[in-house]
């Protein structure tokens, strides 16, 4: 009986080997094909533009980020060893990477992430898991927000203030300051979807005035925003002269739930202009140009895939005008033969622009599977950056 333990322990220590093997060939097989620091340049261009693209990879471990316009800083959030997200900081070149909430006193220490910048740079606001909620974390990541709260914290981590404080069940996405500072945005669920399921729900769009004293961040004239109805919203941010906002939603509450398109809408007279109107596609993530004449958006035009089925999504970026015309494709993230080509199997996230308009910060899936999900390997997130050359 002996001999027939030894070998059944030889056989699993074969198995967990040729396992190990596995996933150690398939980790350097299934790597960025552009190295971190490389500088590559694109075969596209900007609309009008006299030179192609450059692109370089910042950092291989990133997440949804923004650009201080004041500290030439920019903030992402990063998932850490113990699987939940902090932010962090770097220079726009990858250098002086260091994490900001880490230690941050009162901030809750699960999911921190989703960073966008006070235009004064002195302050960061962001989204936080609740320190303890029903059920996991798995849907609290900064890109899902369910038990999520919006939080301020100072530009050096050393003090955090809540923002909202919101019943279990709900959540939180994308707070964003208008670009004089005096406005706050975020999207909000404001109902809990139902039992048992981890997503839907009812959504809306918070707008609120903001300011901040010797007692913290101050929120009033809160407004609650359904200019599509009662559906899903996601906010982007303002347009540079505070008078709309751009925002992802769906046209009304029909299928496909993943049909969503990019939304303008001003704030004085409510009008709102779909600017996509691609509902048999995916598209997120707009972001508008310092110019105000550009935005740049995530979508699944021209991905040769089923945006319905999250195991073949592909998306690049695209530009368009301001109105909505001129949509152009920027990049080929996922296609064999293109110089910024990142792996097979790539989805766009969120962007934000240099100050000067010259540049574009991008956050990418390029690998994010089973084993990712196992903890079995690291996942390939990486953080690019677009040099358009000229102001956009």
């Amino acid at each position: 009986m002996k001999w027939r333990r030894v070998l059944v322990a030889v056989a699993v220590l074969a198995v967990v080997a040729f396992v190990g093997a596995v996933i150690i060939r398939r980790t350097q097989r299934d790597g960025l094909e552009v190295d971190v620091g490389e500088q590559i340049t694109l075969e596209t261009a900007a609309p009008g533009a006299s030179q192609p693209l450059a692109m370089a990879v910042l950092t291989d471990r990133g997440g949804r980020v923004d650009w201080s316009e004041k500290l030439d800083l920019l903030a992402f959030d990063r998932k850490g060893e113990g699987g939940f997200f902090d932010v962090w900081t770097m220079k726009p070149d990858g250098s002086q990477q260091a994490c900001l909430t880490c230690d941050t006193p009162g901030l809750p220490q699960r999911n921190v992430g989703q960073p966008a910048w006070h235009p004064s740079g002195e302050y960061i606001v962001l989204q936080a898991e609740k320190p303890e909620h029903p059920g996991r974390s798995r849907a609290a990541t900064p890109g899902i927000g369910v038990e999520n709260n919006v939080w301020l914290i100072t530009s050096d981590g050393a003090r955090a203030f809540p923002i909202t404080d919101l019943p279990d069940g709900t959540g939180v996405l994308h707070p964003h300051f208008s670009h004089d500072g005096t406005m706050l945005i975020w999207a909000e669920m404001i109902e809990a979807p139902p039992k048992g399921q981890a997503l839907g729900g009812r959504w809306a769009l918070k707008l609120a005035d903001f300011r901040i004293d010797a007692s913290g961040p101050q929120l009033t004239n809160l407004r609650t925003l359904q200019p599509n109805g009662d559906v899903f919203y996601e906010s982007h941010g303002f347009t540079p002269d505070d008078s709309a906002i751009l925002y992802t939603s769906v046209p009304e509450p029909v299928e496909p739930i993943w049909g969503f398109d990019i939304y303008r809408m001003d704030l004085r007279s409510g009008s709102v202009v779909n600017l996509t109107n691609s509902p048999d596609q995916w598209d997120e993530h707009a972001q508008i140009s310092p110019s105000g004449e550009k935005i740049v958006w995530m979508s699944s035009r021209d991905c040769g895939c089923d945006p319905g089925k999250l195991q073949e999504l592909r998306t690049d970026l695209w530009m368009m005008n301001a109105n909505g015309s001129g949509k152009t494709r920027l990049t080929h993230f996922s296609e064999s033969g293109f110089p910024e080509r990142l792996s097979k199997h790539v989805v766009t996230g969120d962007s934000a622009w240099s100050g000067d308009g010259r540049r574009l910060v991008v956050f990418t899936i390029a690998r994010r599977g089973l084993l990712e999900f196992l903890n079995l390997r690291a996942e390939l997130v990486p953080i690019v950056v677009l040099d358009f050359g000229s102001p956009q």
